[in-house]
């Protein structure tokens, strides 16, 4: 142990007014260096992207400072007592404690510590961007902050590890034609090259361009380009790509285990069915990765009909969309009261009570809240009637609906309270998901809603959104109501299944409320990368949208469920 002794009072005054010692101070403390190791307390609990403090045993003395030593890959070092957990793993962090704010030797600090994942599988891994010195890209299925690591597969230094928690990074530092692999958590997930220096490419409204125009005269007929996911469904996909004039070979495998599932020779286009729903698949072209997608679940039913029979007590709902047997379950204040099984796409309900709320789940998805009206009179049917130049917003009323996900979320109030309205809808179990990434045509369903437009049959100029797709008169209200403009699309293709990103939802939604066009009021230090300064400065402006802590917008980061219920919410008037 390291032997301190302080002379403070008489001797120090003595010492000083005999002129032995000039300038000594009131307080003097000697050190004798012998120095002790101090072990404290193991840290059993810390998670990535959590920082905690350190705590040493009750017979240590409370020490002024402590300068760790190099960082271990697991943990980072803050002020004093601080440490942040990133590497999941355990680890031994070792630093020097100094008693006095003037020591220049201090005690051998250890301490043990154990980072814990926040849970969650990585899927939906899709690069956005490769260029000759960067990448990027994007995920699904992980929970709270992870570690990400991006090494070279020869064994070079890594140019990027470090905690992240948007499920989205952008590398920079990259060497040209060079692999890379990536890991999120110590799991690896996909192995990438670098493009060489006239291969700089970028990923943008579904598809790949190139930043040189005279790229295709610089490769092979076999170097697949633009390449894309066109369409899915809980057991087909679709894909397409750019650049080949002759078969390639086309591999499908499944995400978890690697192994092949499918594969043909096709060009430029090609699909695989047979699928299994709720399932992550990876697609290869010439052994080279190219994405990874997951299969819906099996396939919601939309376009629900509920038409009420007064006279004798019942109900024939009918939908779109489900395929094989699935169950529609009737529930009166939160109990079931009946339940039907059926392939057909239709079944009644017999037996009801007049002026009763009864709330119809279809595959354990909520669908609608009705009741039957006591005077057979009343209107027939609950759906949309076609229009007329008559035609009045609904009138919104309140149904008290809560998420069990989303009590200790940021976003709770927001969401329930568009909920309650009818704006928004939950998940089958009582789930909202605000953590889920938002695509396209969720937000302009949620927008559209919160506006209140006459939802008809209206066709919306996309080739990918066909009139039987459960968004398209959504779709079409959007289009009709100036939200979504063809020109801010590439050729006629909507890719409404595509996560929406901030810039996008700033814009929609400053066009729904009419909003004067201003950039004025981007201040940001990424303000040169938004492409529609003028409608994103009017949200901003509006205080719809804001920046992040560091001054950026992000324009290019998706949007979770609860941010976009927080932005709806902002603008919603129920009546």
């Amino acid at each position: 142990m390291k032997k301190r002794v302080l002379l403070t009072g008489l001797l120090a005054v003595s010492l000083a007014s005999s002129g032995a010692v000039p300038g000594l101070p009131q307080v003097i403390g000697i050190e004798v260096a012998e120095a002790a190791n101090v072990t404290a307390n193991a840290i059993t609990s810390l998670r990535t992207g959590e920082e905690t403090t350190i705590t040493l045993p009750s017979s240590q003395p409370t020490y002024n400072r402590i300068i760790w030593n190099t960082d271990p890959r697991n943990v980072a070092s803050g002020s004093d007592y601080k440490i942040y957990g990133k590497k999941p793993g355990s680890t031994t962090l070792t630093g020097t404690a100094y008693p006095l704010a003037t020591s220049t030797t201090g005690d051998t600090i250890r301490v043990d510590v154990t980072v814990l994942s926040n849970g969650g599988t990585v899927r939906d891994f899709m690069f956005n961007r490769i260029t000759y010195t960067g990448a990027e890209f994007s995920w699904l299925g992980t929970t709270g902050p992870v570690y990400v690591e991006v090494k070279p597969t020869n064994g070079g230094t890594s140019p990027y590890s470090g905690v992240v928690s948007s499920r989205s990074l952008y590398v920079s530092n990259l060497s040209p034609n060079t692999e890379y692999e990536v890991f999120i958590d110590n799991q690896s997930i996909v192995k990438f090259t670098t493009n060489d220096n006239y291969g700089d490419r970028y990923y943008y409204d579904g598809r790949w361009y190139y930043y040189d125009d005279y790229y295709d005269d610089r490769y092979s007929d076999s170097y697949v380009r633009d390449f894309r996911i066109d369409g899915k469904s809980d057991t087909h996909v679709d894909i397409s790509w750019r650049g080949t004039s002759r078969n390639v070979y086309v591999e499908l495998r499944k995400r978890s285990s690697g192994s092949n599932v499918s594969s043909k020779w096709a060009n430029e286009n090609t699909s695989f069915s047979g699928l299994s729903p709720d399932t992550e698949y990876s697609i290869y072209i010439d052994g080279r990765y190219m994405a990874s997608f997951t299969t819906e679940k099996n396939r919601a039913a939309y376009n629900v009909v509920i038409t009420k029979n007064t006279s004798n007590r019942s109900v024939d709902v009918s939908w779109s969309g489900t395929n094989g047997t699935v169950e529609a379950v009737l529930k009166k204040n939160g109990s079931q009261v009946d339940s039907k099984r059926t392939s057909e796409k239709k079944t009644t309900f017999y037996n009801l009570e007049r002026g009763t709320e009864y709330y119809l789940y279809i595959d354990g998805k909520y669908i609608e809240t009705f009741s039957l009206p006591s005077e057979s009179t009343l209107p027939s049917q609950t759906t949309w009637q076609p229009p007329s130049s008559t035609w009045q917003p609904p009138v919104a009323t309140w149904n008290p609906v809560t998420f069990t996900d989303v009590n200790n979320h940021w976003a709770k109030s927001a969401v329930e309270r568009l909920a309650s309205y009818g704006v928004v809808r939950g998940f089958a179990g009582g789930l909202f998901k605000p953590e889920k990434l938002m695509t396209r045509e969720e937000f302009i369903v949620m927008l559209v809603n919160a506006q209140k437009y006459e939802i008809g049959s209206g066709t919306t100029g996309f080739s990918d959104v066909q009139t039987e797709r459960w968004s398209a008169p959504y779709i079409a209200a959007a289009v009709q109501n100036g939200i979504i403009t063809s020109s801010d699309y590439s050729g006629d293709r909507f890719l409404p299944g595509k996560f929406i990103t901030r810039e996008e939802a700033a814009v929609m939604i400053a066009r729904a409320l009419k909003l004067t066009p201003d950039a004025s009021a981007l201040t940001f230090t990424d303000t040169s990368s938004i492409q529609n300064k003028e409608m994103v400065g009017a949200a901003v402006k509006g205080g719809i949208i804001t920046g992040e802590p560091d001054n950026t917008f992000k324009p290019r980061a998706l949007l979770i469920r609860g941010a976009a219920a927080v932005m709806i919410n902002a603008i919603y008037k129920p009546y």
